[in-house]
């Protein structure tokens, strides 16, 4: 794995808040070696686990807070009890950790049902079958080691168990940090009760060839144990969809930029006015891109965010519900609009819900894309901003002439 994409990855984990302070640079340089990852079994060491996660989720990203025990500042659920635990420290300082749950026996039928499992149960067995969660790394570790020496350590604990495949379901801006360590989109997405629009992801474990072919960091892993690429080719003629999602791990980054510049281009978005073509192409590499079915709520409001989508092709409405009333439209979006630059520039919870008219193409990034740019490639930042500043004080302009015409027509 190059270095590029390895920082690229461990930035990816960060929480989507801009309350999230710099990563200190001097951690990137911390050895491997000082970070040690292990099972935890003990209560003492879960109930650390669980307070960690309750800062990370809970305080830093604003997540579970109804699920959370603020009293005692801790967070988990009911499948902690099912799972096995894991955590990386550094210098015996806990930073990070993770959950594995075997075989899908405690799965809800409602995400049964999202995942597909029903699916892979009909080429494996359910205990062949891992669920990874409440991953988390601390934001003064998030450009170390940490991360890869966690997902490495799992991964191997899962191969011994006997898993051919562990599936996930991420926010959509942490899409790119599970691609570049293997896993796959191959599923709709769902939208989460409490978590709102969520990506299911899959890692055919036993894939050598694919791990390689993507230079994932769990490829070195992987040649320790059995592969079988026939288990590839079952997934992949189970869930087509794999095989059409447009990114650049699977396409190659050139293919990828190549196919949605076109695409960016035929929109001629204003966010991008004045970029260069090389600054389009700079800053095309770190976003996501994002095919959602008509109907997916792809923004819900009051939830946290920080993302920034940028409409390809289909149509978005934007709307609030009306207690005893049908929602109110706000707002029509098409090719070459944005949304969500309101929760990336002020640090504010969605204000509406961003609905897929029809079938919704976008692509996407968010603060930390926009703060890695900053030290690399700062006039495109500097562009990025001033154009989202346009946007937003047209869309203000037209929403005052709205008001006061309303209240012209009001008072006559």
């Amino acid at each position: 794995m190059t270095e590029g994409i390895a920082e690229e990855i461990s930035r990816s984990i960060a929480p989507v808040s801009l309350r999230t302070v710099p990563i200190d640079a001097e951690n990137s340089k911390l050895d491997a070696a000082a970070f040690q990852v292990k099972a935890v079994t003990d209560p003492a060491g879960l109930e650390g686990i669980f307070k960690l996660r309750y800062l990370v989720f809970t305080e830093e990203q604003g997540k579970h807070v109804g699920l959370a025990d603020h009293d005692r500042q801790q967070l988990s659920d009911e499948l902690d009890a099912h799972s096995k635990h894991f955590q990386v420290s550094h210098n015996g300082v806990v930073v990070g950790g993770m959950r594995i749950v075997y075989g899908a026996d405690h799965i809800s039928s409602e995400m049964r049902e999202n995942l597909g499992i029903d699916h892979f149960l009909t080429k494996v067995s359910s205990k062949e079958i891992v669920f990874s969660s409440r991953l988390f790394i601390l934001k003064e570790f998030r450009s170390t080691p940490a991360l890869f020496k966690l997902f490495d350590f799992c991964y191997r604990s899962a191969r011994e168990n006997g898993a051919k495949f562990d599936i996930i379901y991420c926010k959509p801006n942490l899409v790119r940090l599970y691609e570049h360590l293997g896993y796959r989109r191959y599923r709709a997405y769902f939208d989460h009760p409490s978590l709102g629009l969520e990506v299911p992801m899959a890692l055919a474990t036993e894939d050598l060839v694919f791990l390689k072919a993507i230079s994932s960091p769990l490829a070195l892993s992987a040649r320790h144990f059995p592969c079988d690429g026939k288990l590839n080719h079952w997934f992949e003629n189970t869930f087509p969809d794999c095989k059409e999602i447009i990114s650049p791990v699977t396409l190659g980054s050139h293919s990828f930029l190549e196919l949605i510049s076109k695409k960016i281009n035929d929109s001629v978005p204003t966010v991008f006015r004045d970029l260069s073509t090389e600054e389009k192409q700079d800053l095309l590499t770190l976003t996501t891109h994002l095919s959602v079915k008509a109907g997916t709520r792809v923004i819900r409001r009051g939830d946290p965010g920080a993302e920034l989508y940028l409409i390809i092709d289909g149509v978005a409405e934007v709307t609030v519900d009306r207690e005893g009333l049908s929602p109110l439209l706000l707002s029509t979006f098409g090719p070459g609009d944005t949304f969500g630059e309101m929760a990336l520039l002020s640090n504010t919870k969605r204000l509406a819900d961003v609905t897929a008219k029809g079938p919704l193409e976008v692509v996407l990034f968010d603060d930390q894309t926009i703060k890695r740019l900053m030290n690399k490639r700062p006039s495109i930042v500097a562009k990025l901003l001033y154009n989202l500043a346009r946007v937003l004080a047209l869309r203000f302009e037209l929403s005052s002439i709205e008001l006061a015409t309303a209240t012209m027509n009001g008072t006559s």
